[in-house]
This record gives structure tokens, C-alpha cells and sequence, in this order.
């Protein structure tokens, strides 16, 4: 393989990486507390874009919601990813 075939592959994976990027961006997920004190949107590249937390709300509370978001946003990434293929790094496939 030569070397221009080499960086057009590269070239290739930065645009899908690119492309990928900016999907998981516009995915989000909502997760809120039992209690709704702690409500927190995330998108499934793991950015908080919306955090709400009741006065006085422990601070197990939040971690849990938090821990659950990021649980949900994984797996919606991984659908996303499983759906569209992902990367194609040339000589995996």
C-alpha cells in the first residue's frame, strides 16, 4: 500500500471521526432523581448541557443521577455506533 493510499485512509477515519463527533452531540439523554430533586441532560458524548439540583439534596443523590446518565448516554452511543457502522479502521474490518 502506498503511502498517499496510507493518508487518504487517515484522512478518511478523521472525516468519519468528525461525522461520528457531531451525531453523538445532537444525541441526549434525561435522567432525573426518584425524587425529580436532581435532573441533569447529557449528551452521549458525556456534556452535561442541562443540570438542575434541589437545595439540600444529598450529595449521593446527585452522584447516582449523574451515574445513570452517563450509564444511559453510553448506551445510546453505543446504539448509535452499532447502527452506523462507527469507525471503519481500514485492515479491522
Amino acid at each position: 500500500m502506498s503511502m498517499f493510499s496510507k493518508m487518504k485512509e487517515l484522512n478518511d477515519l478523521r472525516s468519519q471521526a468528525k461525522e461520528l463527533e457531531k451525531a453523538l452531540s445532537q444525541i441526549t439523554v434525561t435522567q432525573s432523581s426518584a425524587d425529580n430533586a436532581v435532573q441533569l441532560t447529557m449528551t452521549a458524548k458525556l456534556e452535561i448541557t442541562e443540570l438542575t439540583i434541589a437545595p439540600e439534596t444529598p450529595a449521593e443523590t446527585v452522584k447516582n443521577t449523574v451515574n445513570a446518565a452517563i450509564t444511559a448516554a453510553q448506551q445510546k452511543a453505543a446504539e448509535h455506533m452499532r447502527a452506523t457502522g462507527g469507525l471503519n479502521f481500514p485492515g479491522l474490518s
